[in-house]
């Protein structure tokens, strides 16, 4: 999708389409509310796949993610691509999909440049994709980017990384 192609409004806006984001953007569709989710890079995913790393759950049980890791492995098995855990290409289309299918629109390459705020509330965002912008409200926001971008920009405080380094 491209940016002229969004609506004005949506109910939840998700920044950052990694780990947390991809299944909060899926979460929303599936509860019939009309949702958009933004990444900067040209997939959803992040760590999972476009990180490469597949096993990273620590043994936790249940969730959604084990319905798409099935989805992947349907998927490459059906490709017959070889590989260990759920590859990685397979998981990204396995979370695509599904999103696409329960009516999530998804902007990739694009980043979140400012948040709209009435009364401390954040009410939408501008963002940017190929060197163009949209303002674009909503319901809630949910920041899922990996260093807190929307927060950073909504002025909340944050500390990055551990104090150590």
């Amino acid at each position: 999708m491209r940016i002229h192609e969004l609506k004005t409004s949506y109910d939840v806006i998700v920044v950052g389409l990694g780990t947390a984001g991809s299944i909060a953007l899926i979460t929303a569709a599936q509860l019939g509310l009309r949702a958009l989710g933004i990444e900067r890079l040209n997939a959803m995913g992040g760590t999972g796949t476009l990180g490469g790393i597949y096993g990273y759950y620590f043994g936790s049980t249940g969730g959604r993610y084990e319905d798409i890791n099935g989805e992947a492995t349907r998927i490459q098995n059906r490709f017959h691509v070889p590989a260990g855990g759920s590859y990685p290409g397979a998981k990204s289309y396995a979370l695509e999909q599904r999103a696409r299918q329960l009516g999530a629109d998804i902007l990739y390459e694009a980043t979140c440049t400012a948040v709209h705020m009435q009364n401390h509330t954040v009410t939408g965002i501008d963002c940017l994709q190929d060197g163009k912008s949209a303002s674009i409200s909503s319901t809630f926001v949910i920041d899922c980017t990996g260093e807190a971008d929307v927060c950073v920009l909504c002025g909340c405080p944050t500390r990055k990384g551990r104090q150590s380094d």
